[in-house]
């Protein structure tokens, strides 16, 4: 996507003209959304310069996480509600790896950094982005939710969890979930259109769907063309070999895939893995529901699986 080449901001600013209800000009040059620029400036300078877990890797995701949505008119109703749902999960989408190191959890809590410490070796980078990102959104500079006559206590309660359903630790709990309780009551009701399906929902299935969502853009590379899929592969193959490194430094055997001497991301059977038990099957429950956008992506994650 051309908008994320340009960081977080641009890309912020493209998808929220449309929820703003201004032309892109406006939104980008922030003369009517001060909050909005300052609030995406500052996320945007908290993201390190890391191979993969950088600003562009979140720019990524929130316009894959916007093309999802807006393929199934989903929250684009224009009513209230769908406005708070869809400002809360793109800031979910922006903020989700702020501040990452370049280290995974694990790493955190091995290390006993600030951060471990200060969230008791649970989902430690994600409630470090959370805590931060949400701190900011305290500051009268930077509070989007009034600019936008958003409830900020619903708008808040969704982008927590949402950004903690980012943890891949949690992943075949939170997909089975999806299954068992989303797409399984589709066989009592029929879906006309996805937006009326999700506000049909009760709010736990609500933030569960939309948690896929952005879990499904948070992998979203598996569901791009191949060159780009291979390109951010080795990103994240260099960011964990470099946390390897550190391991071994520390006299600490690295964890799968993050060895820098031993086979990694790129390696065939670990792709091949990565798409079998990973990316496919919640795809492939997602189109379930909705094939809107479901369908492409699939389409594409098993094209790069053949690849």
């Amino acid at each position: 996507v051309p908008a994320a080449t340009h960081g977080i901001w641009a890309a912020t600013a493209c998808r929220l003209s449309a929820l703003a209800g201004k032309p892109r000009p406006e939104v980008h040059r922030g003369g009517s959304y001060p909050k909005l620029v300052s609030f995406l400036r500052a996320v945007e300078d908290g993201y390190h310069d890391v191979p993969y877990h950088n600003s562009c890797h979140a720019a990524d995701v929130l316009c894959r996480l916007s093309a999802i949505l807006l393929a199934e008119r989903m929250c684009h109703d224009g009513t209230p509600q769908s406005r708070g749902l869809l400002l809360a999960t793109l800031v979910a989408a922006v903020i989700h790896d702020y501040d990452h190191p370049g280290t995974d959890n694990a790493f955190q809590v091995n290390e006993g950094t600030k951060a471990a410490r200060s969230f008791n070796h649970r989902m430690v980078l994600e409630n470090n982005s959370l805590f931060q990102c949400l701190e900011m959104l305290r500051s009268p500079r930077m509070d989007l939710w009034s600019e936008f006559g958003i409830n900020p206590t619903h708008a808040t309660q969704l982008v927590i969890e949402l950004v903690l359903a980012t943890d891949m630790t949690r992943h075949f709990d939170i997909v089975g979930e999806f299954e068992s309780k989303v797409v399984a009551s589709l066989e009592t009701q029929r879906i006309d259109n996805a937006c009326d399906f999700l506000h049909s929902l009760d709010e736990p299935k609500r933030r569960l769907t939309l948690s896929v969502a952005l879990k499904i853009a948070d992998v979203g590379h598996a569901c791009a063309p191949s060159h780009a899929h291979e390109r951010w592969s080795k990103c994240l193959e260099r960011e964990f070999a470099q946390q390897g490194e550190l391991d071994l430094k520390s006299g600490r055997e690295p964890a799968i895939l993050k060895h820098p001497q031993k086979p990694s991301v790129t390696d065939p059977s670990n792709q091949a893995a990565f798409f079998n038990i990973i990316a496919i099957p919640m795809l492939t429950s997602w189109t379930k529901a909705f094939p809107s956008s479901g369908n492409c992506l699939l389409h594409q994650a098993k094209t790069n699986l053949r690849h």
